[in-house]
C-alpha cells in the first residue's frame, strides 16, 4: 500500500509557517529536525500542512504530553500508533479506502531509565529486563 497524499496538523504556528516557508529556521536545533521534515513530505505526490489552535486540539496535545514523558536510552527511536476504530461504521466509511493513523516520533536524549519504557517494551516487543525484580514488576 502506497500514501500518495498526507495531510498534517499542528499547533504551533511558528513551525507550520516554518515548514511553509513563510519564515526562516533560525534556531541552529531546529534545522536538522526542519530539513528531515521536508524530505519526508517530499515522499509523498500532495501534502497539506494546516494549523490547528491549541485550545482545538486536545487530543494531539494529550499524545504530546504522553510522547514528551516518555525516557529513550541512547537517543533511541520509537514509534507509537495510535488508531480509531468504531464498532458501528456509517454504510460510506465502508467505501472510504482512506486510512487515518496518528504516528508520533520521540527522541530523548537523558539516559535516565522511565519504568514505563520497561512496560512498553514488554507489551510491544515482548522484552523482559534482564534484573530479576523488575521482570517480576514488569509481569504484574
Amino acid at each position: 500500500m502506497r500514501i500518495d497524499q498526507l495531510e498534517v496538523f499542528g499547533d504551533s504556528q511558528l513551525i507550520i509557517r516554518q515548514i511553509h516557508d513563510q519564515y526562516k529556521v533560525r534556531n541552529p536545533k531546529v534545522v536538522p529536525l526542519y530539513q528531515r521534515a521536508r524530505s519526508l513530505m517530499n515522499q509523498f505526490l500532495q501534502v497539506q500542512v494546516n494549523h490547528v489552535p491549541r485550545s482545538e486540539n486536545d487530543k494531539a496535545d494529550a499524545l504530546a504530553k504522553l510522547a514528551a514523558s516518555l525516557t529513550l536510552p541512547d537517543e533511541e527511536e520509537i514509534q507509537i500508533t495510535i488508531g480509531e476504530c468504531h464498532l458501528l461504521a456509517s454504510a460510506l466509511d465502508c467505501f472510504d479506502e482512506t486510512e487515518e493513523m496518528n504516528v508520533i516520533f520521540v527522541f530523548e536524549i537523558e539516559e535516565e531509565t522511565d519504568c514505563r519504557q520497561l512496560l512498553i517494551e514488554y507489551i510491544q516487543y515482548s522484552i523482559l529486563p534482564t534484573d530479576p525484580k523488575k521482570r517480576v514488576d514488569v509481569k504484574r
